[in-house]
């Protein structure tokens, strides 16, 4: 629908978030030709369309409209995106990764890789801890958080998942340098992804003895205990037995034996990266074994280690 002079187009989510409606543009209040605005609808309670209008900055304000039935109750979440006409962006995002396996999902406190073009206007990492929340004119969010950046580069964006976002339908936005893109994508609470080199081995170590301690890196652990805020590493002062932990349980396999874990949580100075130390079982063959590791049910793909014999 439209107003005399502003129009609104409407991208739909699939499935049970297909229905969307919003009037004209002057019906979302401070929001500008060329802005971007989520749609989203609660259950159990009349349809009400909360316009959240992105700032220069990357940050996303809303404000709750009137009821519109013509919505749908049954919605929540997010439900569409709407895009004020203006000029066209040639911002894109072709799809989000885990960036240590490369598998598509997502968790809060995930390292993320968002892939597309025209993401960045030159290349660019950060460093040190807390990571900044802008590089070289990008910003993002996660479910209208901020989300900090390890990385940009034009077809290329390493981020942190806020921890705050949850789990379920989520909405990313990128802002380069005031050209915006959306992107839809499921989060869960856990989705872990092993730290490998590029032959697929166990990162930095990809060899051990029969019955010695292990050390694999993921990310994907999901939210921790005690709670770490975003963008902000773990203390390397801190005892093993104070550093964050996932409140979902850790366990390891190789080559599909039971390892005991002898620590599972957050690696001290690594933003967004857990830790896991094990024992490699004794009766595990040597030569290349797979191994697995599994966060609240969710396993990730599994990763080479060579296991030498004693």
């Amino acid at each position: 629908m439209q107003s005399s002079q502003e129009k609104i187009s409407v991208m739909s989510v699939p499935g049970p978030y297909d229905h969307a409606h919003a009037h004209g543009a002057s019906d979302l209040g401070e929001d500008r030709i060329g802005e971007h605005v989520m749609a989203f609808f609660r259950r159990q309670e009349p349809a009400r369309v909360i316009a959240v209008r992105q700032d220069h900055q990357g940050r996303y304000h809303h404000r709750q409209q009137g009821q519109h039935p013509g919505a749908g109750a049954d919605l929540c979440g997010v439900g569409a995106k709407f895009t004020l006409d203006g000029s066209t962006s040639g911002t894109t995002i072709s799809s989000i990764a885990n960036s240590y396996s490369f598998q598509n999902n997502a968790s809060p406190g995930m390292l993320l890789s968002v892939i597309g073009s025209h993401l960045a206007n030159t290349t660019q990492s950060s460093s040190g801890s807390p990571l900044p929340y802008s590089l070289e004119g990008v910003t993002a969010t996660v479910n209208g958080l901020a989300a900090p950046i390890l990385y940009v580069s034009p077809t290329l964006l390493n981020i942190q998942v806020p921890y705050a976002a949850g789990a379920g339908q989520a909405v990313l936005g990128i802002n380069n340098n005031g050209q915006i893109a959306g992107f839809q994508f499921q989060t869960t609470p856990t989705s872990p992804g092993i730290l490998t080199d590029s032959m697929g081995r166990v990162f930095p170590n990809s060899s051990v003895r029969q019955g010695t301690y292990a050390t694999i890196f993921l990310t994907g652990m999901g939210e921790v205990s005690p709670a770490l805020k975003t963008a902000v590493a773990p203390s390397l002062t801190v005892s093993p037995a104070s550093q964050p932990r996932p409140i979902q349980p850790v366990s390891v396999t190789v080559g599909g034996v039971t390892a005991f874990v002898q620590y599972g949580g957050l690696a001290p100075g690594l933003i967004g990266t857990g830790q896991v130390n094990f024992i490699v079982p004794p009766t595990v063959s040597p030569g290349v074994q797979s191994v697995v590791v599994t966060v609240g049910g969710v396993s990730s793909p599994p990763a080479d280690l060579i296991v030498l014999a004693k």
